[in-house]
């Protein structure tokens, strides 16, 4: 697989770029840390995959607390142009979609791969499979840590929050693998033979700006209320975090 260019090109402008790496903060301050699986990232040399990795913040925030080790860190995305800028050597960034084949030297040659919030892109392909294929490029007693939202009402939560997670599960019922996709990933790991399976909830705060389907008046108004409420009284999503060993 020929590796992507790196550059500071912008899929949508600056603005779009500045939303994954809001995104990617909000995300980090509700985990605290960008690893739960029990690997240690802090002695030897590692060879890391972020797929779904946007503008690489996952993989610069790990190698920053992994100095001075210097892992082998690799992103893949089906965005390329918002890859970051020049990076040093030991980090690599290529085009890959979830749903296609992952490059034949890559299976067993990786101690961690990392993905988050991308399933959605499986679109109807069985989440199972996907996970086997990720799975798949796991070394023997490598990791893999998964991160999908749950879409079950946070009880503090208001209506247009609320409006917002309601749009989220039709979407995901209805153009992706279902809105139960988060909770069913631990049994998804355990069922293709995933050892020390374990699963952990966490809340993040989040200001998304989408519409919602089900009437004109909620699909004009969503966005106005939404930022209202939030700057009001917040607003949180639940996600799943499960991590398990090959």
């Amino acid at each position: 697989m020929a590796k992507v260019p790196v550059h500071n090109g912008s899929l949508g402008g600056e603005q779009y770029v500045s939303g994954l790496e809001g995104l990617h903060q909000a995300f980090s301050v509700a985990l605290g840390q960008p690893v739960y699986a029990p690997i240690d990232v802090s002695s030897k040399q590692l060879k890391i995959l972020d797929s779904g990795c946007n503008t690489g913040k996952w993989l610069l925030d790990l190698a920053s607390i992994s100095a001075p080790v210097n892992h082998q860190y690799v992103g893949t995305d089906v965005w390329t142009e918002v890859f970051p800028g020049s990076l040093p050597s030991n980090f690599c960034f290529y085009e890959q979609d979830i749903t296609k084949l992952w490059p034949e030297s890559w299976k067993g040659s990786f101690d961690l791969v990392h993905q988050r919030t991308v399933l959605v892109n499986a679109r109807k392909l069985p989440i199972r499979d996907v996970i086997i294929r990720m799975t798949d490029l796991l070394r023997p007693g490598g990791w893999i840590q998964l991160m999908e939202g749950d879409f079950a009402p946070v009880q503090q939560n208001g209506p247009a929050m609320q409006e917002f997670l309601e749009l989220g599960k039709w979407f995901f019922d209805e153009a992706g693998p279902g809105s139960d996709m988060g909770p069913r990933l631990a049994g998804e790991l355990s069922s293709i033979g995933l050892q020390d399976v374990q699963e952990t909830t966490v809340l993040v705060s989040n200001g998304p700006d989408m519409s919602h389907p089900f009437s004109m008046d909620q699909l004009n108004t969503l966005e106005q209320r939404l930022r209202q409420e939030l700057a009001d009284i917040g607003g949180s999503i639940r996600y799943r975090v499960v991590w398990g060993r090959k």
